[in-house]
């Protein structure tokens, strides 16, 4: 993780911004968690570590990342935004309970998902491909909460 950390930083210094504990722990958080967390899910899981952590540094950090290109913003229908680190990795698959939070990422099958679609794509250029099933997992399925 320190790699990967050091990449954010030098990325951050070309920009000119200092890369803090708090910004430090949120690239942190973001890395881990794989899939794209709304500011408020990220407070509550900093806030375990960090007690004096406050949504409005949360906010204010998210923002910042946003502006340099470190954070991206994935705006939901229901207006409700999430976030998720800039990584190097062009593709990423991945399926997500609604209810639990548990997450299984199959990004590292990216070659073979991407031969798959390679007639799809052919003379296209991909940027950035991004997948998330959202559903329930067996164990919320058979307890049927939501």
């Amino acid at each position: 993780m320190n790699g990967e950390l050091n990449f954010y930083k030098n990325k951050l210094k070309d920009k000119g911004v200092k890369l803090t504990p708090q910004r430090a722990a949120i690239i942190r958080h973001l890395l881990q968690t794989k899939l794209p967390i709304t500011a408020e899910r990220l407070f509550q899981n900093m806030a375990v570590k960090f007690p004096n952590v406050t949504k409005k540094t949360i906010n204010t950090n998210l923002a910042l990342l946003k502006d340099v290109s470190v954070v991206r913003e994935i705006k939901e229908e229901a207006g409700q935004s999430r976030y998720e680190i800039v990584t190097r990795q062009l593709y990423r698959y991945g399926i997500s309970c609604i209810r639990c939070g548990i997450t299984l990422d199959f990004s590292s099958k990216e070659e073979e998902m991407f031969a798959k679609c390679a007639d799809m794509f052919a003379g296209f250029t991909p940027l950035n491909l991004s997948l998330t099933i959202e559903g329930l997992c067996a164990d919320c399925e058979q307890h049927k909460v939501i």
